[in-house]
């Protein structure tokens, strides 16, 4: 990830245009491979999004078991769909709010396992008292293999 958001950086520092991806494709190879790149990032995104709204829909489905239909999954799909919608029309300041409740709400049950595993720890466990023996005999075939 950290390679493909420092690309992106590069590609961002380098060409003046709005467009994101399809902006810095059509720079590098011409319209035609922009055009294509900016479809396959549009499919990318439309299926990706469907496909977390749908793996959300069925975990809430088996925490709700009354809801388990074509109608309920219909209905809690459109449901996140049109809070997120409205997150979006509300501006960037909602947006970044949003981001933060979530963030918090993510870490929130971290927090709470790293918290009570605390008392779990044993120090006995956590110490190695000695390095593990490596052997000579592997260092004498991959020196011997390496020299040859």
């Amino acid at each position: 990830m950290t390679t493909f958001v420092i690309s992106f950086a590069l590609a961002g520092s380098r060409v003046s245009l709005t467009g994101g991806l399809y902006a810095y494709v059509e720079m590098a190879f011409g319209p035609f491979i922009g055009f294509l790149a900016g479809v396959l990032f549009f499919l990318t995104a439309v299926e990706s999004v469907s496909g977390i709204v749908s793996l959300f829909t069925g975990s809430v489905l088996v925490l709700l078991p009354s809801l388990d239909s074509s109608i309920g999954h219909f209905l809690i799909a459109l449901l996140v769909f049109g809070v997120l919608a409205g997150v979006n029309v509300r501006g960037v300041r909602g947006g970044t709010r949003a981001v933060e409740v979530v963030t918090i709400i993510k870490l929130l049950p971290l927090l709470f396992f790293v918290g009570m595993g605390i008392f779990f720890i044993k120090g006995s466990d956590a110490v190695a008292l000695a390095w593990p023996s490596g052997g000579t005999a592997f260092c004498r075939i991959f020196f011997s293999r390496a020299s040859a």
